[in-house]
């Protein structure tokens, strides 16, 4: 149970990185498109 909880914790880390990821190219992606109009 105990090793189980620690590998979600550890994948869930992961995924949180990789939509942290696409959050800053879509806010980078919205603002210089901001910036042309």
């Amino acid at each position: 149970m105990d090793s189980h909880f620690k590998n979600k914790k550890k994948s869930s880390n992961s995924y949180a990185k990789l939509e942290a990821k696409l959050f800053v190219d879509y806010f980078t992606k919205t603002t210089a498109s901001n910036c042309l109009k």
